[in-house]
């Protein structure tokens, strides 16, 4: 387990191996009062009874109970998990909870965590049998219970999707994912009315994606979506694009154009990252062109105020 310290807000991030093709991230919120500039590291943590080295799987951090909850992915061999576990931040220690009725094993879940409810929420994945699921479940971290729910309607079965939650709006944000060469749809769903909504919001909008991941921009109230495989119809690019949309007025903006501006991070896929607060966004990892690991080993933050991005030579 790596830590990012930002001075202000530390990231977490679960490592598989040095074969592992994807980094998955996650922002933990330690202190508010410390200044972006003050320190820029990544510092190893050695946590007890950690889950076994695995990539793909659902991530999300429980901000009450300053705890990471962690569901499946897969190993480098192929097989598939249905495990929970959970990191405490304070204590640093994992913990596999073994929860009664969990969902199904898969890989490539959407999770984020809603606030306002107290839950965690998973939607779709993909089976060992390589198919797409659309169910949605909730976790509570306290009573270590999943409860599937069952909306009036949902989307379309999918995986690799990009998913993160509006504090302001107090939505979950849903966009892309695999299959069908790829969604670029844009859903919104509410945990406290059990609703999904299609947005259908206007073009432009970003081009179909899987393997992306969202993030939300809580003092500017965007979600943001930075660099993804993007299609047009079958053909697929690995994209340094970034994109902004507002759900107020159901709009995407294109924020950074990859083909205008030479500043910002290669072209990856499989990357992920996290919010650190005062307009920032962090991105790190992924998969370049060619489907070879990364050879970038750098930290990006993106500053929305200045819509630049900023490289700092820190890797895990």
């Amino acid at each position: 387990t790596e830590i990012y310290n930002s001075g202000r807000l530390n990231l977490v991030m679960q490592t598989t191996n040095k074969l592992t093709i994807a980094v998955l991230v996650f922002l933990v919120l330690i202190s508010f009062f410390a200044s972006f500039a003050q320190a820029q590291t990544w510092t190893q943590l050695l946590p007890t009874n950690s889950p076994s080295p695995r990539l793909a799987f659902g991530l999300a951090y429980d901000s009450v109970n300053n705890k990471v909850v962690m569901f499946g992915g897969q190993n480098n061999v192929g097989t598939i998990f249905g495990e929970t576990w959970v990191y405490d931040v304070t204590a640093n220690t994992w913990s596999n909870m073994n929860p009664p009725n969990p969902p199904s094993i898969r890989e490539q879940p959407g999770m984020a965590y809603d606030v306002q409810s107290g839950l965690v929420v998973l939607f779709g994945g993909r089976t060992s049998s390589f198919v797409e699921l659309n169910d949605l479940w909730v976790y509570d971290v306290n009573a270590n219970t999943w409860t599937q729910r069952f909306p009036p309607i949902s989307p379309p079965a999918r995986s690799t999707h990009g998913f993160s939650y509006d504090s302001v709006s107090a939505l979950m944000i849903m966009h892309a994912g695999s299959p069908n060469f790829f969604y670029s749809d844009t859903w919104t769903y509410n945990t406290q009315t059990n609703t999904w909504t299609n947005m259908n919001p206007p073009s432009p909008i970003p081009a179909g994606a899987d393997h992306l991941f969202l993030v939300y921009d809580a003092l500017n109230q965007k979600t943001l979506s930075p660099g993804a495989h993007r299609y047009s119809g079958a053909t697929g690019i690995y994209s340094n694009d970034l994109w902004a949309y507002d759900y107020p007025t159901n709009r995407w903006t294109e924020r950074i154009d990859a083909t205008t501006d030479p500043s910002v991070p290669f072209a990856r896929d499989h990357h992920n990252g996290a919010y650190l607060g005062n307009g920032l966004t962090l991105l790190f990892g992924g998969r370049a062109a060619g489907g070879l690991p990364a050879t970038d080993t750098n930290t990006y933050v993106y500053n929305y105020a200045t819509n630049a991005w900023t490289q700092y030579s820190l890797s895990p």
